[in-house]
C-alpha cells in the first residue's frame, strides 16, 4: 500500500502547498510579523520537547508532537514566502500614473513576443519612467500590447523607450468570465498598456545575450530549419509546436481536432514529451552500454544532459523546465535503485520550485505536470504489466501508450475542471496518436540533427511531413465521430476531490481486492450521481434574466431551462470571440444547450417578446417580468408608461441630462445603466435601485 510515512518530502510538500493556498485565498488573514513570530516560536517548542520532555513522556506522543510541530513550521513557511513575495495592488508605480496620461517609460522585453491577430503581446519590465521633469527608477512588469500597423521587429531582451498609458488590469465583470487580472497577478503583473507601433523605439539590444536570449535564438534557428525542409504548411506548424513548443501559428481547426481526440497535450511540450525522450535515450543507452552500477550512473548523467539540452532548444519554456526538473529528480531516484525515492524526489522538486515562486501552485500547467508525472510513476508499471508483449516493436508501442494512459488517468478530473470538456474517445485515440506523435518527435529531432546536410535534410523533412499528415488524419477522423467531445461540463472543487477519491479507492480495490474499497467507491459514486441529478433538475427549471457588461456593446439574455434568448447589438453578434469570452462561460455554467439570437435594433411588434415599441423605448414581457428599454430619457416618454409597474428599466442612453426623471418614476423596481461610457451619472448612481454595469459589472436575477 502507498505508505505516506515512507515519503517525507512528499508530506512536507503537501503542507507547504496548504500553507501557500491558505495565504493566497486569505483563509488565515495574519500579518507578516505574526507569521514571523510563529516561525520563531515553533523551533523553540521543538527543541524544548526534544531536549527536555522527550524522555519524560510516551515516545509515540513525543514523536507525534515533534512531527506535528515540523509540519506546522512548513505550513507557516508557505504562508510566509507568499507574504514576502506579495505586492499591494496599487503600490507598484507612483500614484500620479493613475491619471492615465501618456508618459514615457524605459523597459526591457522579458518574455518572447507572441503574435496575435491584431496585435503583438509581450511582458515589459519597466526600469524608469518620466514624470515631466525627472526620470524615476522603478521595477515593475506590465503586459504590453502593440498594434500591428507595421512590421514588428521587437524581440526578447530589447530595451525600449515607449510612450503610453498604464491601466490597471480589468477584473471580470460577468459571471463565469476568466479572471485574467488574477491570473497575471500570480506572475506579479498588475498593469497593461496598449500602444501603437509608432509609440516605441528600440534603444538597445545588448541584453539579448543572456541564457534565455541565446536559447530563443537557437530555437528560432531550429524553427527556420524545419520551415526550410518542410515548407510553410500545416504540417510544419504542428512539427514546430510538438518539437520546439511554438504554437502561435496553429490553425484553430487543428486545435479543435486534437482537442476532440483528447490529444491536445501532444501539441504542447510537457512532461509527456520529456518522458518519451527519456524513454528513447534510456533504451538506446541500455542497448549500447553494458550496465553496471557505475555505468548506470554515467548513463543517468548523459540522459540528464540530453534532457536539459532539449529544454534549451525549446526556449526554456516554463512547462519544459518543470518537466525536466521533475525527470532529473526521477532519474536520480532510479539511479539509486529505490522506487520510494521517486515520490520523494517528485515532492522535493515541487518543494524547491514553490520555495522559489509560491504562486506556481496556481499555474494550471504546474498542477497538470506534477499530477501527470505522479500518475506515470504510480500507474505506469501496473498498467504495463497487464499485457505481455513478445514483439519488440509492439512492446515499445505499448510502453509509450501506458505512459499516456497513466498520465490521463490522473489528470482528467483537473482538465475537466479547468477546460469544461471531455474527449469521449481520448484513451482509445491516444493508443494510435501517442505512438505516432512519439515517432514525430523522434523524427523531428533527427531532422534538426541532419537537416543541414543537402538532400538528407529534405528527405527527412518529407518523411516527417507524411508522418504528421497521418497523425492529423487520426485526429480529424476522431473529431468526426459523433459525441467525440462532451462540452460544457461544470465541476466544482468538491467534485474534483470526489473524483480523485474514487480513482484512489478503485486503485486500492484492484491492488488489494478488499471489498471495503469497493463500498467506498460505490458510496462516493452514488453521491456524485445524486448531485448530478439535482443540478440537472435545477438547470431544467431555471429562469434567469442577465444583462452582461461587455465593453462597447449591449447584451441581455433571457434563460429558461436549457434555452437562452440573447438580445444584443448587431456588431456583437458578428464577433464570436467576444461572445465566447464574455457570454459563453455563464451559458456553460448554466448548461445552455440551445440559443436564439435577436438583434437589439429589431425588437419590433412582430417579436413574441415585445409588447410595445416606441421612438425612444421598447417593452418586453417575459414570464410576467416587464422590462423597458430607454434609448433616450425624457418626460414625455416616461408619462406614456407611468401606469405600468416595471421590474427592470434598462437605460441605453449615452447621456442622462436629467438624472431625477427615473428616480421620480416610482413604478420602476430596478434601474440598470447599460451605457458603455460613464457620462453624467455621478448623482444618479447613488439611488438605491440603480445598478451601473460600467462600475458594478453584470446584473442578473433568478425568477
Amino acid at each position: 500500500m502507498f505508505l505516506f510515512s515512507r515519503f517525507p518530502f512528499l508530506r512536507l510538500c503537501i503542507f507547504l502547498i496548504l500553507g501557500i493556498l491558505a495565504e493566497i485565498h486569505g483563509i488565515l488573514s495574519i500579518s507578516l510579523f505574526t507569521t514571523g513570530v510563529i516561525l520563531g516560536v515553533i523551533p523553540v517548542l521543538y527543541l524544548s520537547i526534544f531536549l527536555f520532555l522527550r524522555k519524560r513522556i510516551n515516545l509515540i506522543i513525543a514523536h507525534t508532537l515533534l512531527g506535528g510541530l515540523a509540519l506546522c513550521f512548513i505550513f507557516f513557511a508557505g504562508t510566509f514566502i507568499v507574504q514576502l513575495s506579495h505586492k499591494p495592488f496599487d503600490a507598484h508605480l507612483p500614484k500620479n500614473t493613475s491619471d492615465k496620461k501618456e508618459r514615457f517609460y524605459v523597459g526591457e522585453v522579458v518574455k518572447e513576443v507572441e503574435e496575435k491577430d491584431k496585435s503583438s503581446k509581450t511582458v515589459l519590465s519597466i526600469r524608469r519612467w518620466y514624470n515631466g521633469t525627472n526620470w524615476i527608477d522603478v521595477d515593475e512588469k506590465i503586459m504590453l500590447y502593440i498594434k500591428k500597423e507595421t512590421k514588428n521587429n521587437l524581440t526578447y531582451g530589447d530595451i525600449i523607450l515607449m510612450k503610453g498609458k498604464l491601466e490597471a488590469l480589468r477584473k471580470p465583470s460577468n459571471p463565469g468570465e476568466w479572471d485574467y487580472a488574477t491570473y497575471l497577478s500570480y506572475q506579479h503583473i498588475f498593469y497593461q498598456s496598449r500602444i501603437s507601433s509608432m509609440n516605441y523605439k528600440v534603444v538597445n539590444r545588448h541584453s539579448k545575450h543572456t541564457i534565455l536570449g541565446i536559447s530563443l535564438d537557437i530555437r528560432a534557428c531550429c524553427d527556420r530549419l524545419l520551415k526550410k525542409v518542410m515548407g510553410e504548411g500545416e504540417e510544419y506548424q504542428i512539427a514546430s509546436a510538438m518539437i520546439l513548443g511554438t504554437r502561435n501559428s496553429l490553425d484553430p481547426s487543428t486545435k479543435q481536432a486534437y482537442t476532440a481526440a483528447g490529444a491536445m497535450h501532444v501539441l504542447a511540450i510537457s512532461g509527456l514529451h520529456v518522458a518519451v525522450i527519456f524513454q528513447l535515450l534510456t533504451l538506446f543507452l541500455k542497448k549500447s552500454v553494458r550496465l553496471s552500477k557505475k555505468n548506470e550512473r554515467k548513463m543517468s548523467i548523459i540522459v540528464i544532459v540530453f534532457l536539459w539540452a532539449y529544454a534549451f532548444i525549446t526556449g526554456l519554456s516554463a512547462s519544459v523546465l518543470r518537466a525536466v526538473v521533475m525527470f532529473t529528480f526521477t532519474i536520480i531516484a532510479q539511479a539509486m535503485r529505490r522506487e520510494s525515492t521517486s515520490y520523494n524526489n517528485l515532492g522535493l522538486s515541487a518543494f524547491c520550485l514553490l520555495l522559489y515562486d509560491p504562486y506556481l501552485i496556481m499555474d494550471v500547467g504546474f498542477q497538470l505536470s506534477y499530477i501527470a508525472v505522479f500518475g506515470i510513476v504510480f500507474f505506469y508499471y501496473r498498467i504495463y504489466a497487464l499485457i505481455d508483449c513478445y514483439r519488440w516493436v509492439i512492446d515499445q508501442v505499448w510502453s509509450i501508450t501506458c505512459v499516456s494512459i497513466a498520465a490521463q488517468l490522473t489528470t482528467f478530473p483537473l482538465t475537466v475542471f479547468y477546460f469544461h470538456q471531455f474527449p469521449t474517445y481520448g484513451i482509445i485515440a491516444n493508443i494510435i496518436i501517442i505512438p505516432l506523435s512519439s515517432l514525430v518527435l523522434y523524427m523531428g529531432l533527427a531532422t534538426l540533427a541532419v537537416g543541414w546536410i543537402p538532400y538528407v535534410g529534405y528527405y527527412m523533412g518529407f518523411l516527417l511531413k507524411k508522418t504528421i499528415t497521418l497523425l492529423n488524419q487520426c485526429a480529424y477522423l476522431t473529431e468526426r465521430i459523433p459525441l467525440s467531445l462532451i462540452q460544457s461540463i461544470q465541476l466544482d472543487v468538491v467534485d474534483v476531490i470526489l473524483l480523485y477519491l474514487i480513482l484512489f479507492f478503485i486503485t486500492l480495490f484492484i491492488m488489494y481486492k478488499s471489498i471495503r474499497y469497493f463500498y467506498y467507491t460505490g458510496i462516493l459514486s452514488i453521491y456524485l450521481l445524486m448531485s448530478s441529478i439535482y443540478w440537472t433538475y435545477s438547470f431544467k427549471t431555471q429562469k434567469i434574466i442577465i444583462v452582461y457588461n461587455i465593453p462597447g456593446h449591449f447584451a441581455m439574455e433571457l434563460i429558461e431551462g436549457e434555452k437562452g434568448i440573447l438580445i444584443a447589438d448587431s456588431l456583437l453578434l458578428e464577433q464570436p470571440k467576444k461572445i465566447q469570452m464574455y457570454i459563453r462561460p455563464f451559458e456553460d455554467k448554466k448548461r445552455i444547450t440551445s440559443r436564439e439570437y435577436i438583434t437589439e435594433n429589431k425588437l419590433t411588434m412582430s417579436s413574441s417578446l415585445v409588447s410595445y415599441t416606441g421612438e425612444n423605448s421598447s417593452i418586453l414581457v417575459w414570464h410576467s417580468q416587464k422590462i423597458v428599454f430607454f434609448k433616450h430619457i425624457d418626460t414625455t416618454e416616461l408619462k406614456k408608461h407611468q401606469h405600468i409597474i416595471f421590474d427592470l428599466a434598462i437605460v441605453r442612453s449615452q447621456k442622462i441630462e436629467n438624472t431625477n426623471l427615473l428616480n421620480e418614476h416610482r413604478s420602476i423596481r430596478q434601474i440598470i445603466l447599460a451605457s458603455c461610457q460613464p457620462l453624467h451619472r455621478l448623482d444618479f448612481v447613488t439611488h438605491k435601485g440603480v445598478h451601473d454595469l460600467y462600475k458594478s459589472g453584470a446584473y442578473w436575477m433568478d425568477l
